[in-house]
């Protein structure tokens, strides 16, 4: 475990929504009873967006598509909030989740600007993620393949947190869900 500061920056592309992965990957934070608070942004979470409903999983590949910028660069899928339209459906754990279509709306693959109808007051439903007043130190363990991003605070803010020292920014190391090399009936 290492402590590790994030200051708090306006164009800090963690802000937007995103997920990390397709497939269900862990990431764990040790949050300490004063030191994170709503307003040093922390992370915020979208319950049971983890759910690979059939919406996610086509949002998924619309955005995964040439050119795949946001998968090629980080590999994280985000929801572009600023290119936000009027749509109705909302993005959540439902099967009417994570509605994509592409700039001209036609839901089609054109190698263009991906916009997601992300309602504007749909973003309460990401509700921050807080130490528990009960005890000095919580355990945060999260789902990143859910929909999930850091929270606001005044720019300069430092949260400081405690995480795992994996190379992966806090989460289990990645293994390509692809490949299945048989049991290892000795690690276990």
């Amino acid at each position: 475990w290492v402590e590790r500061n994030v200051t708090s920056c306006p164009n800090d592309p963690q802000l937007e929504p995103h997920i990390d992965t397709f497939h269900s990957v862990v990431k764990m934070w040790v949050y300490e009873r004063g030191v994170v608070t709503a307003q040093t942004g922390p992370l915020h979470y979208r319950r049971g967006s983890s759910r690979n409903t059939p919406t996610k999983l086509q949002w998924m590949y619309n955005v995964s598509l040439p050119p795949a910028y946001d998968a090629i660069l980080e590999p994280s899928l985000r929801f572009r909030v600023r290119e936000m339209t009027t749509a109705t459906e909302e993005v959540d754990g439902s099967d009417e989740s994570c509605s994509a279509m592409h700039h001209d709306g036609s839901g089609n693959s054109n190698n263009d600007v991906v916009v997601v109808n992300i309602p504007r007051d749909d973003m309460d439903r990401d509700r921050p993620v807080l130490p528990l007043d009960s005890f000095e130190r919580t355990l945060i363990i999260a789902d990143t393949s859910g929909i999930h991003h850091r929270g606001q605070a005044v720019p300069g803010t430092i949260r400081t947190t405690v995480r795992l020292e994996s190379g992966n920014d806090g989460g289990l190391p990645r293994v390509n869900p692809f490949i299945w090399d048989g049991w290892d009936e000795d690690g276990i």
